[in-house]
């Protein structure tokens, strides 16, 4: 019987190894378990199941130990924003509403207008969604424009090494002139102040 309970870890951690984050989680609580089972000490055992039983109430709750980023959908985060249409030489956005919007310290490059819009929202966005591009002017940015972009992440612990990942915003403010100069459809001339 011992033997068939101290191969039930191996078992799960080639689960772990397929499955992800609740992979990962059948193998701690398993390895809690092996322990609790495995010890004559009624302490160890009793915290065992404690740590096994907390993991699994922590991971339920949101709060994981490991695996993926724990996304909190923080719209909105532009106060008035504006849906942007399309872009025009030298350094003009034009929004669903038809108002002109210059950007300070900004040249497009010469293909930006050309270039399909849908294409462009992508890019900037960083997203296969189709979501709307939405800007704000902002006085303190450099460009003078906001855009609210989402953010993707890859591992909770990755930017805020803790030893429990936070949760992490979906969406961001950035500067539109930075944006656009990271995506190579823009250059930043230096003289937006």
């Amino acid at each position: 019987m011992k033997t068939i309970l101290c191969s039930i870890p191996l078992l799960v951690l080639l689960l772990a190894l397929r499955v992800g984050d609740e992979g990962w989680l059948l193998f701690v609580t398993g390895v809690a378990g092996l322990v609790a089972y495995r010890t004559d000490f009624a302490v160890v055992r009793g915290l065992a199941v404690a740590a096994g039983l907390g993991i699994v109430v922590a991971h339920g709750a949101g709060y994981k130990l490991y695996g993926r980023a724990i996304e909190l959908d923080n719209l909105p985060v532009l106060h008035a924003p504006q849906e942007v249409a399309s872009f025009a030489m030298p350094n003009v956005v034009i929004t669903k509403d038809g108002s002109r919007h210059e950007l300070r310290g900004v040249q497009f490059t010469p293909f930006l207008p050309e270039r399909p819009f849908e294409e462009l929202r992508g890019m900037l966005l960083r997203t296969g969604k189709s979501i709307p591009l939405l800007i704000e002017p902002d006085p303190a940015s450099p460009s003078g424009f906001v855009v609210q972009s989402r953010r993707e992440y890859f591992c909770g612990n990755t930017f805020f090494p803790t030893f429990t990942p936070r949760r992490l915003p979906m969406y961001a403010r950035d500067d539109l002139g930075e944006l656009l100069s990271y995506g190579s459809l823009a250059t930043l001339t230096g003289d937006g102040n």
